[in-house]
């Protein structure tokens, strides 16, 4: 059948992508390894259940090709993304090389610092830390208006752990060290109590990459491999874990996790996946031809960056242009993605451009590869690079409407400290500079 070869030619992409990935080291941090390690245990997986179980879907969603159509967009949208990531791409200037200023520590300090007052702030609208990590007050919330405010600006926490790892890394002592433990603590606590997958995968990449770009350290290829299929696999279990997680594992229920029924219920297709959405939208679309055209990346984008508490509701309800993408499934099929799901970046893709939605992953990869050759040369790029690479996998499990905000957010908390950073890295390099054309003066005479 149709369905099974394009579920094959996926399969392959995605281990070939996995295969170039772990042939060599410095492979391991690259658009291709993280996009291939996504579609293999996160999309394929589901896909299975789907192929298994197809009467899960109304009969019409069938009848208009959305099973075979779904399949080819992932396939082609994978396809894309390596394609992009082998275009070559200019090296960077030797104008664009900075060396590591003191400031990137302080930098970090400062950044960590706002983010930790957003996660405070969130917090006191979960009734406090401990109830909001201990008994479920964090998924309590009504996500929309403050609560998504102090989430976002929580966020740079990270990237302020980032600077502060490099800076400590770069130029080690006590201080640093502890200073990185500490603001490591509230990181873990999201990972291991909140169960957020993405937030896991930031926090494992910012010392990945840190020990990658510093000490040029990666993990022996056995156990990156197995850190892989690991985390492929909680994925699976990602929704029975933070179902325990939030409050606590009371009494040792963490060992009432199933990991074999929730292995058996993706693969047996008998629940909601999120390949499901694609499956749906892109036989609404076949069905209508109503396509986006960029509405949902401007939707997105208002939702994100202008405040209602600021302009109010009913002025940024008139920023929003009329979309297909969230009524669409319903309007022909009667059919809704479940609260706090979300639709995939190949759905997004699909419903905006159709098929061409493919080029959008070709961007992506080729953005990665630019981004990626720029990350070698100063510690600004790494930190975009880290950001930029936690976006990768969501690009496809998550929604891709939503990445031109996010990076704009990051855009205007990071821009001032950036602008620090950067002037400590050009004063750097001029000393340098001074020294060496001192040095080299001596030699001469």
């Amino acid at each position: 059948m149709i369905v099974w070869l394009l579920f094959t030619i996926l399969v392959a992409l995605s281990v070939a992508m996995l295969a170039w990935g772990l042939a060599r080291r410095e492979h391991f941090y690259q658009f291709p390894t993280m996009a291939g390690a996504t579609w293999l245990f996160f999309m394929c997986p589901q896909i299975v259940g789907a192929l298994r179980n197809p009467g899960k879907y109304p009969n019409p969603v069938l009848s208009d090709h959305g099973l075979e159509t779904a399949l080819a967009m992932s396939a082609l949208c994978a396809a894309c993304g390596w394609l992009g990531y082998l275009h070559p791409v200019a090296p960077p200037s030797a104008g664009d090389r900075r060396n590591c200023a003191p400031s990137s520590f302080l930098s970090g300090v400062v950044l960590y610092g706002i983010g930790f007052f957003g996660a405070y702030k969130l917090a006191e609208l979960s009734g406090g830390f401990i109830h909001q990590f201990t008994e479920g007050g964090h998924y309590a919330l009504e996500w929309r208006g403050l609560p998504v405010l102090y989430f976002g600006i929580a966020q740079m926490i990270y990237p302020g752990l980032m600077l502060t790892l490099l800076g400590a890394l770069r130029q080690p002592n006590t201080a640093k060290t502890v200073t990185v433990a500490l603001f490591s603590i509230y990181p873990v606590a999201v990972s291991l109590l909140l169960g957020r997958r993405s937030m896991t995968v930031f926090l494992c990449l910012i010392f990945l990459f840190g020990f990658f770009f510093v000490r040029k350290w990666t993990p022996p290829r056995w156990l990156f491999a197995a850190a892989l299929v690991l985390g492929g696999l909680f994925v699976l279990i990602a929704p029975q874990y933070r179902a325990l997680s939030q409050f606590g594992f009371r009494n040792g229920e963490i060992s009432e996790i199933q990991v074999k029924a929730s292995v058996k219920e993706v693969l047996s297709g008998t629940s909601y996946a999120e390949f499901d959405a694609l499956v749906v939208t892109a036989a609404a679309v076949n069905r209508t031809g109503i396509l986006d055209f960029g509405k949902g990346f401007y939707n997105s984008t208002i939702a994100q960056l202008v405040p209602r508490q600021l302009v109010g509701e009913e002025f940024k309800q008139s920023l929003f242009l009329k979309s297909s993408d969230e009524d669409i499934s319903y309007k022909t099929y009667r059919w809704s993605i479940p609260y706090g799901s979300t639709p995939t970046g190949p759905s997004n893709a699909f419903a905006e451009f159709w098929f061409f939605g493919a080029l959008l992953y070709y961007l992506l990869g080729f953005f990665s590869r630019w981004l990626w050759e720029r990350a070698q040369t100063g510690t600004e790029t790494q930190l975009w690079y880290t950001i930029w690479a936690m976006m990768i996998p969501e690009s496809i499990y998550g929604a891709l409407v939503i990445l031109p905000g996010r990076l704009l957010f990051y855009f205007l908390f990071l821009w001032p400290v950036l602008v620090w950073l950067r002037r400590g890295e050009d004063a750097v390099a001029q000393q340098d500079a001074e020294q060496h054309g001192l040095t080299t003066t001596k030699t001469i005479s």
